[in-house]
Formats: structure tokens, sequence, C-alpha cells
């Protein structure tokens, strides 16, 4: 793997070959014996373990508070796989590039605002610029879409909300009425016999 970086780090799509001498030599050690997209999914799956070690160290090293250390360790094998593929920028970054926001990048961004506010208040009758109308209108209509789509969702929730409750009303009045109707026809009729032996006996 340290002659071929570029496919260790998976920068190639597909090298067959190089991959079918890697299967030739690992089969020739012994068991266990794999074809050459079982040892590639091998080193592919061991990449990404490592990667998540050196995931979870560095989580841990910026977590703040007491407690157990959970520091993972990395022993010289997995080091050399870190620095064959460049796994510690993946985790860490670049060492050296500046973070999003900071001092520098800020004072560029309040002297431009300035200059913008000058260069507007100077010239107050200008057009506004196809691009930035273009993306203000795709936002809104962006905005506007996912508003439209968020109501049509709760409308029909409300609908289908809707229809259940009818439903179960409907059934839920059939079977009252269902019931009376059966209990009149059992008590009704007796009710009805006794009040004409009344009558018939005065």
């Amino acid at each position: 793997m340290a002659t071929k970086r570029d496919v260790a780090q998976g920068f190639q799509q597909r090298p067959k070959e190089f991959w079918e001498e890697i299967a030739n030599a690992l089969n020739a050690l012994g068991p266990p014996s794999k074809d050459s997209s079982t040892w590639r999914k091998v080193w592919i799956d061991w990449k990404c373990y490592i990667k998540r070690k050196l995931s979870a160290n560095k989580k841990e090293i910026m977590s703040t508070g007491g407690g157990q250390c959970r520091l993972q360790r990395i022993n010289p094998l997995e080091e050399k796989v870190i620095a064959l593929t460049g796994l510690e920028t993946c985790t860490s970054g670049i060492s050296g590039a500046r973070d999003y926001g900071d001092s520098a990048q800020v004072q560029d961004v309040a002297q431009t605002s300035e200059m913008d506010i000058s260069a507007c208040s100077e010239d107050r009758n200008e057009i506004p610029s196809c691009s930035r109308v273009s993306s203000q209108r795709r936002e809104r209509r962006t905005d506007k879409e996912s508003a439209s789509s968020l109501l049509k969702e709760q409308i029909a929730l409300q609908k289908e909300f809707y229809e259940d409750t009818k439903n179960h009303n409907e059934v839920a009045a059939g079977n009252i009425f269902t019931s009376h109707e059966s209990f009149f026809r059992m008590y009704g009729g007796h009710r009805s016999e006794a009040t004409t032996r009344t009558e018939t006996t005065q």
C-alpha cells in the first residue's frame, strides 16, 4: 500500500489489477482466503474503523468537564495507516488554516460593508444587480415553497383526522342506535302487553 498511496487513499476508482495482486499475495500467506473485491472491502472497513477511533479521540479531547478518560489506543500499525491515508487531516482538518469568521476576515467584511453603504448613499437610484435580485428571489421562492408545502401537508393531515373522526362517530352512532332499537324490542313489547292487560282489567 505504501507504493500505491492513491489506491490506499481511495483516489483510483477501479484499481482491479492492483487488488488482484494484493489478493494473490495475501491468499498465499494462508487462511483466510478471499477474492480481490473482498480484500478491498476489508481495507475500506479497516480505514473506516480507524477513522471512527480518531473522531472519537478528537471528541474526547475537545470535551470539557471531569470524568474518566475514554481515549482509544491506536497501535503502531494503525499509525502507519493514518499516515499513509491522511486520516488525521480528515478528522482534525488542515493545520495552519484559518477558521471561518476569524478576526482578519471579520475586519475585511466590516470594511467591505462600510464601502457598500457609502456607495449606496452616493447613488441611491442605482439599479440592483441581476445576480443579487435573482438570488433574493430564489430565496423568497424557496421560503414560499417550503411554507406552502408545510401548509398543504397540514391541511392533508387535518382532512385525514376529520375523516377518521367522522367515520368513528358514524360507527359509534350506529352502535348506539342498534343497541337502543334492540332494547326497545325486548322491553317495549313487554311494556305494551302489560299496559294492554291493565286496560282490559279496568
